[in-house]
């Protein structure tokens, strides 16, 4: 699959979502380009996860992975382990991120136990 270079929407879109989950209270790296893609990290019950924001290929929808996998971009869409979030206001892009972040620390934790 070749990815094309990021929509400057998407830029401002990942830096708006970190911006939300800091003030919701979490620990969330600045968003910065990787190969086609835009990476950040987040801290979520005491697991840090990556994110990794795409643009949409056939519209402009936001893709986000929620993921514990570290590599390129290419690399977390194929990534077994994760959870996507696709389209959606900004303020339910956060709270959806949340939500995954939380079930795949849980998950992660119970197979480490």
């Amino acid at each position: 699959m070749r990815l094309s270079p990021l929509k400057s929407q998407t830029k401002t879109r990942a830096k708006n979502i970190v911006d939300l989950l800091r003030s919701m209270g979490f620990k969330v790296s600045t968003p910065r380009e990787g190969d086609l893609c835009l990476e950040s990290y987040l801290e979520c019950c005491g697991q840090v996860l990556r994110l990794v924001f795409f643009d949409g290929r056939y519209t402009d929808d936001l893709v986000i992975k929620v993921t514990p996998e570290v590599g390129g971009c290419e690399d977390a869409l194929y990534a077994p382990k994760g959870l996507y979030i696709i389209g959606g206001p900004d303020n339910e892009v956060a709270e959806r991120i949340v939500q995954k972040a939380k079930f795949l620390s849980a998950t992660l934790r119970s197979v480490s136990s």
